[in-house]
Parts: C-alpha cells; structure tokens; sequence
C-alpha cells in the first residue's frame, strides 16, 4: 500500500511540471519548489496530504468540458496575381456531426469526387446548393478575410505572397477563436518556399496575440482527404464571386453567380460587399492596417 500511495504521489508531481517537490523525510508533505517559468505562485498553505493534492491537481487541469474546436483555413485567388484573395475558415466544436450528414448527402447521390467550385456546372448546381443548405443549418462558423490588392495590397505590405497569406490567416483566426477556446487548425496545402514554417508561424502569431494557448496545432493536408476544406473553399469562392462582380470581372447569370447568390440568401446577408456579420458568417475587408477587424464569435477575444 505504501508502494501505491508513493507511486501515485511521484505521478502528481510529475504532473504538476516540476512546481511541486519531494521535501522533507520520504516522499511527503509537499513543499515549495522553485520554479522560473512559473508566473503565478503556489497556494498558501501547500497541501499536506494525499487528498488535498488531488485537489490541487484537479483545479490545475482543464476540465472535460474546456471548449475546443476544429478551424478548416482554405483560400480563393491566388496571392501574388489575382486583384481579390481571401482566405477563408469554418469552425467546429464536432466536425463528425457535419461529416455524417455530408457522407449521407454523397450516398444519396452517388457523389464522391472532391467537392471543387472549378467543376460547378448547371448540372451540378443543385448538388452544391445542397451542400451549402447543409452546412448553412449546421452548428459552425464561415468566416473569411478579403483583399482587394487595388484598395490594400498585403504584398506589398508584409513583402512576400506567403507572409501576406500567413498574416490574414492569423487575423482571420485571431477573431474567430471564442475566449479560452483551443483550437487545432487544418489548412490547404500552400506552396511556399523552403525554410518557410508557415505551421509554426501561425500558431505562434495567433498565440502570442492572445497570451495563450489557442490554437494546439496546425496541420496542412491535401483538401482531397477533408471535406470540410472542400466546403471552405466552395463559401469562399462564393463570397469572392461577389466582389469580382462588382467589379466587373465577372458575369451575372453563370453557376457561380447562382451558387454565390444563394450563399448569400442562405445566411440571410443581402450582399458581402463591404463586409457583414451575422451569427453565423462574418466577412471582413482587409484594409492595410487601418483597424480592420474580424470577430466571428461574441463576445470577441481581446489582446491583452
């Protein structure tokens, strides 16, 4: 028995990532320890016995109910050449729930190639209104940073296309990410140069912002194997759509101005242009660094 009890004792102060020592005759009481990385002190006074150390440790830990998601981060346009890009993100706190019903959508009509607005046809229009139904009703967040390069041009401001992607990344995260939510990140794979470590990048960006622990990882992968970026990149599109039409660059009659009208309709939003917020979308414009914002989930977390 006192074998256990030492065991379980050494695991709690393994737990407690060095703060708490082995002091004293033995293996207890607990004393304090020295700790640098540390910026809040230990209790007063330290618990002296078994039960009030796993008491200790349980207020130290994040509870099974801590809020966490999953953030799907696609683009539209390409950076470096295209008048309009925007980066794009759907958020879950259960992906499966959403997978399910996409799964049944693709049974339903034998559908299972990629889920690409490039292969929008008249003929396929109904599948993908059927899709954006979906995931319109769904529990998630759509959200989306829009640049025009003749109004702002992130280039030129941060100097390379894949520091400007990583910076509206990180912005568009920053706000969608609700207070004490951790989040893992799955992104498009980008093409950037070697020595870019646009993972680690981003995750520090955001995390430094926040002066915590918000986004856990960041994973690129090929939107082929996750249907929620195929979805991400058909409502930015759609979103995108809007602005190329305004400014003439596109038509007002084709699939794509179909699809991107009835986005909108779905979310209740009149029109993007010029950004909108409503419960469940939220597009912004980038404007250079001239107080643009973006907050997808009230209220909006805040830099300290």
């Amino acid at each position: 028995m006192g074998y256990f009890v030492a065991s379980v004792k050494r695991v709690l102060l393994s737990a407690e990532e060095g703060i708490l020592q082995l002091a004293g005759e033995g293996l207890w009481p607990l004393a304090r320890a020295s700790y640098s990385g540390r910026s809040e002190p230990l209790p007063s006074p330290v618990p002296t016995t078994l039960a009030g150390a796993l008491s200790l440790l349980a207020r130290r830990t994040l509870p099974i109910s801590h809020p966490t998601a999953v953030a799907f981060l696609d683009e539209s346009g390409a950076i470096a050449s295209d008048r309009f890009f925007t980066v794009g993100c759907l958020k879950l706190a259960e992906p499966s729930i959403l997978l399910r019903q996409i799964e049944k959508w693709r049974d339903r009509h034998h559908w299972y190639q990629e889920i690409h607005v490039v292969d929008l046809t008249l003929k396929t229009l109904p599948l993908y209104k059927e899709v954006v139904d979906i995931v319109a009703a769904a529990d998630c967040e759509f959200s989306c940073f829009v640049a025009d390069r003749h109004v702002a041009d992130p280039v030129a401001r941060f100097g390379t296309p894949w520091k400007a992607y990583e910076r509206l990344a990180a912005q568009l995260l920053h706000g969608s990410i609700r207070p004490k939510e951790i989040v893992t990140v799955l992104a498009d794979n980008y093409s950037t140069p070697d020595g870019v470590v646009f993972e680690q990048d981003l995750r520090a960006a955001v995390n430094g912002r926040l002066h915590r622990l918000a986004i856990a990882s960041v994973v690129r992968l090929d939107s082929k194997a996750a249907t929620p970026l195929q979805i991400v990149d058909l409502l930015t599109s759609a979103v995108t759509f809007e602005f190329r039409q305004q400014a003439g660059l596109a038509g007002k009659t084709s699939p794509k101005a179909k699809l991107a009208r009835h986005v909108r309709t779905r979310y209740g939003v009149k029109t993007c242009i010029g950004g909108v917020r409503v419960t469940k979308m939220n597009v912004a414009c980038y404007a250079g660094g001239k107080g643009t914002t973006i907050a997808v989930a009230p209220p909006a977390e805040t830099e300290q």
